[in-house]
């Protein structure tokens, strides 16, 4: 697993669920799709003991997730930002949502530049279907 640069550099990582969107509006260029569940996800996390990462059930709690800064974050592929062209769109709103299959989730209210239009028509169709959020763990 990498290691931290510096003492104020963070790990990102990673979170993606295959869901595709609940709404599509193709003419606006908007759509809304579920980022996480608050069900385990097996992954590595740090060894509370430090030095190795430990195998775990990582659960991410809809109630600890600071979302002040959401609102205008770019909407990116593949979580890159390197490019112009990387930019899909921006977040417009991220809130707590109670699923009923799913439990407490994190939904996304997205809008896709219209250079980037066709991609929220395919999702229309059916097409793109894994979305993935990026964060990092505090505490």
């Amino acid at each position: 697993m990498p290691q931290p640069t510096s003492p104020t550099a963070a790990i990102i990582s990673t979170r993606a669920l295959s869901r595709g969107p609940s709404s599509a509006v193709v003419e606006a260029g908007t759509f809304e799709a579920i980022l996480t569940s608050e069900h385990p996800v097996r992954t590595w996390v740090p060894s509370p003991c430090g030095g190795d990462y430990i195998e775990a059930d990582e659960v991410l709690l809809t109630s600890g997730v600071d979302l002040s800064r959401a609102r205008g974050m770019p909407l990116l592929d593949s979580h890159c930002s390197f490019g112009l062209e990387r930019y899909l769109g921006q977040v417009d709103e991220i809130r707590a949502e109670l699923v009923a299959d799913l439990g407490e989730c994190l939904v996304i209210c997205a809008r896709v530049k219209l250079s980037h239009a066709g991609i929220v028509a395919e999702m229309a169709e059916g097409f793109h279907p894994n979305l993935s959020v990026g964060y990092v763990v505090h505490e």
